[in-house]
């Protein structure tokens, strides 16, 4: 699977989340990029990891 694909897979399912959890999910990967500053090169997969990590943490919110 190519960088463009999994981009557009996590893209996908944060693009179904509704504005109160698209708030807590940003608020989540806020702190993840954050804590990227404790190592010495993330990479890629590190973001993306950040990103689908905080999607699924904002999806726990329920929708209304």
């Amino acid at each position: 699977m190519t960088r463009r694909d999994r981009c557009y897979l996590v893209g996908r399912r944060a693009k179904r989340l509704e504005p109160p959890q698209a708030a807590i999910a940003w608020d989540e990967l806020a702190t993840l990029v954050e804590n990227f500053g404790d190592r010495d090169m993330p990479k890629f997969d590190d973001l993306l990891k950040a990103i689908r990590t905080a999607t699924i943490e904002g999806a726990q919110v329920p929708k209304h």
